[in-house]
Order: C-alpha cells, then structure tokens, then sequence
C-alpha cells in the first residue's frame, strides 16, 4: 500500500514537472487558454453570486449613510433658519426702536418699552406685554407704536404683565379731535374688532375724507396728539343732531412686536 501511494506521488510530480516544462517550450498555450476558457463562467457565476449576495447589504448601508447625512443637513438647516429670523428679528426690533426714540424725543414724554408676549386667548382685541404693575404701569395708560400711532389701553396689570384693549375691541372708547379741527370733539370706538367708529360728531363740523383723527388729550393719562386714524367715510342724516365718520385703522399687528407705554 505504501509503495503504491509513493509511485502515485512519483507519477504526479513528473506530471507537473512535464507541464512546466511543455509552458516553458509554449507548447501548452492552446491547453490553458481551453482551460481558462472552461473556468471563466465558473468564476463569473461566483463573482455575480457574490454581488447578488452582498448588494442588499451595500444598498442598506448607503442608505443609512445617507438618511444620516440627510437628517444632519436639515438639522445645520434648521439652525441656520432660527439663526435668521433671530438676525431679523433683532433688526428689525432696533430699528423699531430708533423710531420710538425719536418721537419720543420731539415730544418729551415719559415711556416705557415692552413687547408683545401674545393675544388674549379669550379675544383677538387683547393684548398681553411682558410689563406690569412692577414697572410702574397701570390701568389706563396708552399703548403706542414707533411711530406714535395709538394702539389701545392697558386695562389690566399684573405683577410682570399687562393687558391692552386695542382700539379695535368692542369697549374701547378714545376721545379724539381732528388734526385741522381744534374745536372737534368726538369719541372713537371699536367695531367688533375690524374698524374705528368716530361718533358723536356735531353736524355743523366738517370732516373731510382722508382727515387725521388724533387724541384730544381730555382724557387722564392719554396725552393730546397721539396718531388714532384717518377718516375713510362720513355719514350724514338729515334731522339727527350728530354724524358718523368711518376710520382706516393705520396699525397691522403681524408687523408689530415693540410698544411703547406713556406714563403719567
């Protein structure tokens, strides 16, 4: 048996030695391109076996990458974003501020600034500003814009918070005169939070349309001057003792985030 297996070794070593030898003539060119040409299939097979295999592995962890990728740019996104309304918005604020000081200076009266925190949940014609009683504030003070356009009231005061009526609220009540008109009187009012009513207009005064109605200071703590609207339309009936004037509110409150309270 061990004879037999050493002549098999023999046998297979002077194979080897012959092949070599025949590729070393080139004489075994033809023989390996056949082989080659037998195993080519063979290997292509195990090659696309092994993509099949480990595509869905590759794909799901590109995937991941990128999902990952994605999450983080919309994360750098949205800082960039609040990074630019803060920007905006501190402009925005300084430049309301300039504006406020400098009416503010023209007319020597004493403020104080505060910002609007957000509407009364119980009405749309209330305001809530992070100023209160601790500050000096109370009921019955104006509320203004940079530009001196009156907003409302403060009627109600907590320790670091108010409540404004705005001028548009269904109580509110402001007495007025015209600016071309010292002899006017008239009250202004509030229509179901969409419009300025100015009653009480004796019908031999003239108001004119496109006329700037402002305070006319007979109320405490409400100086004489400030900007309330300009009359749209007026309305007179023949027999009645006073007419009617229609307002344009001037203020929008989506572009407002700064007040300025008058104090006394």
């Amino acid at each position: 048996m061990k004879k037999i297996f050493s002549t098999k070794y023999l046998y297979f070593l002077l194979a080897v030695l012959l092949l070599i030898f025949l590729h070393w003539l080139g004489l075994t060119t033809s023989l390996e391109k056949l082989a080659a040409n037998l195993i080519q299939p063979v290997q292509k097979s195990f090659f696309t076996l092994g993509n099949f295999i480990s595509s869905p592995t590759r794909y799901l962890t590109q995937q991941t990458k990128l999902l990952a990728e994605n999450e983080n740019l919309t994360k750098e996104k949205t800082v960039l974003l609040q990074k630019i309304v803060q920007t905006g918005q501190c402009l925005q604020e300084n430049e309301s501020l300039k504006k406020q000081l400098g009416y503010l200076q023209e007319t020597k009266l004493r403020y104080l600034t505060a910002q609007i925190i957000t509407r009364d949940p119980a009405s749309d014609t209330i305001l809530i500003i992070d100023r209160g009683s601790a500050s000096g504030l109370t009921p019955g003070l104006a509320v203004i814009t940079d530009t001196g356009l009156l907003l409302g009231k403060i009627i109600k005061t907590n320790d670091n918070t108010s409540f404004v009526r705005l001028l548009n609220d269904n109580l509110s009540k402001v007495a007025v005169t015209l600016q071309n008109n010292n002899q006017l009187n008239a009250l202004v009012t509030g229509k179901y939070g969409l419009s300025l009513t100015m009653e009480q207009i004796p019908q031999d005064q003239k108001v004119n349309s496109e006329d700037l109605v402002i305070t006319s200071g007979l109320e405490q703590n409400i100086p004489r001057g400030l900007l309330v609207g300009q009359v749209d339309k007026v309305t007179q009936k023949p027999g009645e003792y006073w007419q009617t004037a229609y307002l344009k509110t001037l203020f929008n409150l989506n572009q407002i985030s700064l007040v300025t309270i008058i104090l006394p």
